[in-house]
């Protein structure tokens, strides 16, 4: 679809081809610019019957297909754009000029997450047809790639019989300091126009915060390694300079800038969260009621208890809630040992395949410590 309307966009001459996508886009959509979303989430289950006879392509014979309302729309939609699919494919392929590299990109795919049947079997019907068109593509010598973004706890809930087959062809984004460093300063860079080099530098006070640690390193410590995070950061702190009419970014508007950021990842969190667990913020009530930043099983057990029949949390327990708190990272559990010894506290986003051991203490996210108002154990340091 979306292959279709770039074709349509590009090519001026208005051939056979041409007109033949045209024609199938306004009987099928009514327009020949239909929206990717609704086709994928809203039009596949309105979709019930397809005439062959109003489509005029030489490649189809007569007749039609219909469906019964009581099959899945994942079969619905395979169905329905199987039946025509190598026709229009090969039509579209065609068209593809051999001396341009064509990239289809499907972002913001979560903005629909509803962890429903019908939303899982969009997102697997997506991720197959990307992953045929690219291979038809190479039969056809064309430089064409469909690249869906998609959070990786969305794919972890999709499941079909040859998910593993793709997995070669995921690609990770995954970020660390030195790389988030780099973007940040390229960021810093471009807004002020000065160099990379010392972009940091340039708008936050040299001067170490608490325990001697650098504001850089404290505010990564508060984000999830994400672009988004650490921007948001700094832009909060950022408004408590301007008012404050700073000249530069001091340890004390970072501090500042925190309750706004904490409060900026809490909602986050919640609206991430609140479609697939919709008793999300009744268990952050329950950590705020911990209190502590460090807490273990018996303390989260005894809060969870006094909280859940008052907050109506069905079909839970303690071990499930935090499960759901460490797999949306709210949480991260202890380690110990490793090739230097000692204790520190890992995260799924800093290791996807740990597995939690909650006999262990546990630590809520750095990055919730302001707006859920709690405190440190210092018996347990760091």
């Amino acid at each position: 679809l979306e292959l279709a309307k770039l074709i349509l966009r590009e090519k001026k001459e208005e051939t056979q081809e041409i007109k033949e996508i045209k024609e199938f886009l306004e009987i099928i959509y009514g327009t020949l610019t239909p929206s990717f979303k609704e086709f994928l989430v809203d039009k596949a289950k309105r979709i019930k019957c397809i005439e062959w006879p109003k489509i005029s392509w030489k490649e189809l014979g007569l007749g039609k297909i219909e469906f019964e309302d009581k099959e899945s729309p994942e079969k619905k939609l395979i169905a329905s754009i199987n039946i025509i699919n190598g026709v229009l494919q090969d039509k579209i392929l065609k068209l593809l000029s051999k001396d341009m590299m064509y990239f289809i990109m499907f972002d913001k795919l979560d903005d629909g997450w509803d962890n429903s049947d019908d939303f899982r079997s969009s997102m697997v019907g997506l991720l197959r047809a990307s992953r045929d068109l690219n291979l038809e593509a190479r039969k056809h010598i064309k430089m064409l790639r469909c690249v869906p973004f998609m959070r990786s706890d969305i794919y972890d809930c999709l499941q079909y019989n040859d998910k593993n087959k793709a997995y070669p062809d995921i690609e990770f984004l995954n970020w660390n300091e030195n790389s988030l460093r780099i973007i940040i300063n390229k960021r810093i860079a471009s807004s002020l126009g000065i160099s990379e080099t010392d972009a940091w530098n340039s708008v936050f006070d040299k001067k170490p915060l608490a325990r001697k640690t650098t504001n850089f390193n404290y505010i990564i410590k508060r984000t999830l390694l994400r672009p988004r995070d650490i921007i948001q950061f700094c832009d909060c702190s950022k408004g408590a300079t301007l008012r404050k009419h700073h000249q530069q970014i001091l340890n004390d508007d970072i501090y500042e800038g925190e309750s706004t950021y904490s409060e900026f990842v809490y909602r986050e969190f919640v609206d991430e969260g609140h479609k697939r667990y919709p008793y999300i913020e009744h268990i952050f009530e329950i950590l705020r009621s911990v209190h502590y930043e460090r807490f273990t099983y018996e303390e989260f057990e005894t809060e969870y208890n006094k909280l859940s029949s008052f907050k109506g949390i069905v079909d839970m327990n303690p071990t499930i809630a935090l499960k759901i708190l460490f797999d949306a990272s709210i949480i991260g559990v202890e380690r110990i040992g490793g090739k230097k010894g000692g204790s520190w506290y890992e995260f799924k986003y800093t290791d996807p395949l740990i597995q939690p051991d909650f006999k262990r203490r546990m630590v809520i996210h750095p990055a919730l410590k302001k707006h859920l108002k709690l405190v440190e154990k210092r018996e347990f340091g760091i």
